[in-house]
């Protein structure tokens, strides 16, 4: 090593070659005090870390998968030649694979011991050192296999010495770097299979106890990536009891700036924004945000289409559960989750008549080509745009507030028609109140004087929007 390599060794050189008579050699107790004086005053430091290549961010992965870790030097205050690692990882999520890790070039492997997690990682490096200086130095890359789904990371077991992690000086008299003149330092976050946490409330009226299992369509947006299209979107069949439901939903790797969520058989879409770091988002489509109950045609509103929908099953049976196999144009009026349709789920539409799902998420447009009917197939708002005028539309992107039986039967929902109850050929918003009044398909409504019931649409606005 050369003179000069550190503070330390050229203070403890110098000591040992010189005395205060002058050029003479230091002897005995002398020598000793010196060597204690100058390793005090310039101990040995270094720092041993473990890197994974992408910190301060989280790696992101899944299984199975392989991914590799640097053991690195830095930071150090003298050459040093020799390695000794004591390392440890959780081994429900990672396996070390021994034969997969590769010693760098000039370094020669003394031991390589994986017990149950706890590691011991000896190198030397034979001819030659390195450092000092800032580094860092790799002495050897460590491969791993994933085998389970968390967050985790990899670090250093406690020191106990003689076991301990350790550096050794390449100097006439080695001195080891331990305890706390090294400073250990442990991977970065690996998130291996990935998942956001989804808090639900199915919101908009009254929820029947339960428990009931619900499907969730869900759009995971990163509107750096792309404004236009979510970049994952799946589909979880969800728990839930009182209307409350949470799921631990798997995703690709990456960060989520915004998701969407509906019930395609019962509810609008609801937009929000997730929280928490990659591999543990957490969203929360709760309290204001919770899914609103009323949309049974898996369009942009609740309007005068699900009124007539929900007539075609009042005083049924239906399933309250549903998984994700089932879809529009599959009906389910059942909204509340009791077993029956009755006027418990015609409270979800009425309270919330004319409502509009969320805006998409990354400013998206929020019309036909370019939000989610385009990406899930059934019954929706899009279907009706050739078949209705814009006069009973008011226009393309606005809620039904009247439709005639004529364009109901064009449209393949000739059963939806009994909600005409007043049997004016229309489906509007007088035979919404009808309802309200007790008037069912099959009963006359009583005829105030001078009105007609038939052929003529009733006066007021077509449609809104």
């Amino acid at each position: 090593m050369p003179f000069f390599g550190s503070g330390r060794a050229f203070c403890c050189r110098f000591a040992a070659r010189r005395g205060a008579g002058g050029d003479r050699f230091l002897t005995g107790a002398a020598l000793n005090v010196a060597f204690l004086i100058c390793s005090t005053a310039f101990a040995a430091t270094g720092t041993i870390q473990l890197r994974t290549g992408v910190e301060p961010a989280a790696l992101c992965t899944n299984t199975p998968n392989t991914i590799s870790i640097a053991l690195q030097v830095a930071d150090l205050s003298d050459a040093i030649n020799t390695v000794q690692a004591r390392i440890s990882y959780d081994t429900s999520k990672l396996s070390l694979s021994i034969g997969g890790t590769v010693d760098s070039a000039g370094w020669s492997r003394v031991a390589l011991l994986d017990s149950g997690g706890n590691v011991t990682y000896s190198l030397v490096r034979l001819g030659g050192s390195v450092g000092p200086g800032a580094g860092p130095f790799t002495v050897g890359t460590l491969l791993f296999n994933t085998v389970g789904g968390g967050t985790t990371s990899i670090g250093f077991q406690a020191d106990a010495p003689p076991l301990e992690t350790k550096l050794t000086t390449a100097d006439l008299s080695p001195v080891v770097i331990s305890g706390a003149n090294l400073t250990k330092t442990p991977s970065g976050s690996i998130v291996i299979n990935p998942t956001v946490t989804v808090n639900i409330e199915l919101g908009g009226g009254v929820m029947a106890a339960g428990p009931i299992t619900r499907c969730i369509t869900l759009n995971f947006w990163d509107c750096g990536v792309s404004i236009s299209a979510p970049v994952y979107s799946t589909s979880v069949a969800m728990s839930f009891a009182s209307g409350l439901g949470t799921a631990a939903v798997s995703v690709p790797c990456g960060t989520y700036t915004c998701i969407t969520a509906r019930d395609r058989l019962h509810t609008l879409r609801r937009t929000a924004t997730p929280t928490g770091a990659v591999g543990n988002q957490v969203v929360n489509f709760t309290g204001a945000f919770s899914l609103t109950g009323g949309n049974l045609n898996d369009d942009k509103w609740i309007d005068i289409l699900d009124f007539g929908i929900y007539t075609t099953q009042d005083l049924t049976s239906q399933a309250a559960s549903t998984n994700c196999s089932v879809n529009p144009p599959t009906r389910n009026c059942d909204i509340s989750g009791d077993g029956i349709v009755n006027s418990t789920d015609f409270g979800f539409i009425a309270n919330h008549f004319l409502a509009m799902r969320d805006l998409n998420c990354c400013g998206a447009a929020n019309l036909f080509g370019g939000d989610e009917e385009k990406l899930d197939s059934g019954l929706n708002q899009a279907a009706l745009t050739p078949a209705l005028s814009l006069g009973e539309r008011g226009n393309s992107d606005g809620p039904v507030q009247a439709i005639s039986v004529a364009d109901l039967r064009r449209l393949g929902m000739s059963d939806v028609a009994r909600a005409d109850l007043n049997s004016d050929g229309w489906l509007d918003a007088v035979d919404v109140s009808l309802w309200m009044q007790g008037v069912r398909p099959g009963t006359r409504p009583v005829r105030p004087i001078g009105s007609a019931l038939g052929g003529v649409r009733p006066a007021g606005p077509a449609s809104g929007g």
